[in-house]
Parts: C-alpha cells; structure tokens; sequence
C-alpha cells in the first residue's frame, strides 16, 4: 500500500471540495437556466397569445422594414396566409398596399425609426379578393439597449367607422341644405342658454339682420317686450316644456323696430350631447292681414245686411197701410197679402 504524504492528502481534499463546490455551482446555475429558458417560453408563450387574439391586425417588422410576424387577425383582415408576409419589406407588398399608400407608409416609418412620434393615419390595403378597406395605422417602437430595432404595427379596420362618418357627413350635408332652402325662418338655439347658435338665410330676412348679427345673441332679441316674460320669451319658455312640438303665434321685431306677426312650431332635442331648440318660424303677417280684412268686410255686411232687412220690412209695413186705405174706400188692394 503506498502511502500518501500528508500535503498531498490534504491538496487531494482540497481539490474534491472544490470540485464538490463547483459541481453544485453548476448545478444550480443549470436550474437558473433551465428556471429562465421556462420564464422565457412561459413568456413567449404569453405574447404568441396576446399578439394572435388581438382585435386588431398585428405586424412586427425590423428597423429595415422587413417583416418579422404577422397575427392572425392581420390573416382575416386581408384573407392572405402568413407566407405573403414573413421575410419581405412591406414596401415591396403593392399586391396588398395599393402605390398611393406607399410613400406615405415610407415616410412615417423613416421618421418613427429616427424617434420622432407620429400620429395614428388612415390609408387603404387590399385584401385577396382586391376590395379597398380603410384601416388606421398606429405604430410603437421596439427598443434594445435604447436603440430602436423596429416597431410593432397596430393595423385597425376602419371602413365601419368611415362609412359611418361619411353618412354622418351627406346627412349633415343634406341637413344643411334643407336649412338653407327653407322657406320659413328656422333659428337653433341651446335650451338652457336662450343663446341663438345657428339660423338660415330666411331667419335673417325675417328679421332684417345678419347671421353675424344673430348667432351669439339671447333669443329674447327677436322678440318685442310685450313678449319677454322674464329670462325668455313667452313662447320660448312653452316651447321647452308643455307646448313642445306645438304651434303658437306671437310676434317678432325686425331691425328696424316692424313688428310681424309670425307662428312657431318648435322642440327641443340633443345636439352633440347639449339640449337645443330648434323653432321654426312662419310669417303669418299677411294672413293675419287679410284675416282682419275679411273680419272688417264681414262686419259692413252684417250692418249692410240688417239695413236693408230694416229697409224690407218697413215697405212690407207702408203696403199693409195702402191695403187699408183701399179698403177703407172700397177699392180693391193694391199688393197681394204678405203672410208673416
């Protein structure tokens, strides 16, 4: 048996227990690795979820433009597989970004990947069948070490929201129109206000005043005193609550101090969240003058009727007396009998 010096046994020990310390270092250094390489899958996992459900369409692209991944909304949205994406600069995709979107998508990104934010943008992409959809771009940088590596492309389907933006337009436009057109003056103002914030071009004729005069104003300005009851006019303060919808005739003053007779149909309504009142009204000037005309004609012929009946029975009398008088010298009558 050979013996082993005492330095050489203890250099041996000393050697196993460092060995014994290294191998547990590299054992638990093997779990932190294997804890993060879980972490890691655990989090890809997480975004691979996230990115695919998302509402909106999805692209990952590097600080070159190249595409990195696409999800699956983007897959519905233009009814193309990912393979028509992954590996190729979007800028090349004139199958899918119509030419008149493309400097303006070059653009944007050069300035985002230079840092500078830039606002959500509509634009058209083509989907497979080639119909047009509108959809909003809003992109945010990936960031490595404060460097920016590429960005992450929220693209959003829009068309509902621009069709309905542009109903709301033809219907504003429609809207417009009819109130510029109508015959009758017709005068908007906020119910809680009284103040006038719209009116067409006959509510300035009625009133002999510009829409620069009006818009602004108390719509007590449109009326005389006679018809201010307090913070509104009498027919405002109805209009507003049990007379809505209703007509009612009143008067209003001209700029040059003519009052005219005028009917109003007015109720209010929401208008952009605020109550409005929108009354309509209808110069009744001229019928009422014509009213009051056949009401004075009706009166002379009333008198004119009781005259002549006065007149008829007053010869119905004279012929009865000159019947008498025939009579009375034996003659014989000179008007029939008028039975009464």
């Amino acid at each position: 048996m050979v013996e082993i010096p005492d330095n050489e046994y203890k250099k041996m020990q000393n050697r196993l227990k460092e060995f014994e310390r290294k191998k547990v270092e590299w054992a638990e250094k093997e779990k932190e690795k294997e804890k993060e390489t879980t972490l890691l899958r655990e989090s890809e996992a997480r975004y691979r979820m996230i990115f695919d459900s998302a509402a909106d369409g999805l692209v990952k692209i590097d600080s070159k433009g190249t595409i990195i991944d696409v999800n699956q909304q983007m897959e519905k949205l233009t009814d193309l597989p990912v393979k028509e994406y992954i590996g190729k600069n979007f800028a090349t995709l004139r199958h899918i970004i119509p030419g008149e979107s493309i400097p303006i998508i070059l653009k944007h990104f050069g300035e985002r990947i230079l840092g500078k934010e830039i606002a959500p943008y509509v634009i058209k992409i083509r989907r497979a069948d080639g119909t047009l959809v509108d959809v909003e771009i809003n992109a945010k940088p990936i960031r490595e070490d404060e460097k920016i590596t590429g960005e992450i492309v929220v693209i959003r389907d829009v068309s509902v929201r621009k069709r309905a933006e542009e109903n709301l337009r033809e219907s504003e436009e429609k809207y417009r129109m009819q109130f510029e057109a109508s015959l009758d003056a017709i005068f908007l103002a906020e119910a809680e206000t009284g103040i006038i914030i719209d009116c067409n071009r006959a509510a300035q004729e009625l009133v002999g005043r510009d829409r620069s005069e009006l818009i602004g104003k108390h719509q007590k300005i449109l009326h005389p005193p006679e018809e201010i009851g307090g913070e509104f006019s009498r027919t405002f303060k109805l209009h507003l609550k049990e007379k809505a919808g209703q007509v009612l005739e009143t008067k209003v003053v001209a700029q040059n101090g003519a009052l005219k007779d005028v009917a109003i149909k007015a109720s209010p309504f929401e208008l952009r969240g605020k109550k409005v009142i929108q009354g309509v009204f209808r110069d009744i000037s001229e019928s009422k003058r014509a009213e009051e005309e056949l009401k004075k004609r009706a009166g002379e012929l009333e008198k004119m009727n009781k005259f002549m009946i006065g007149r008829e029975l007053d010869m119905i009398e004279l012929k009865k007396k000159i019947n008498c008088l025939c009579k009375e010298l034996k003659q014989p009558a000179k008007y029939p009998e008028v039975e009464e």
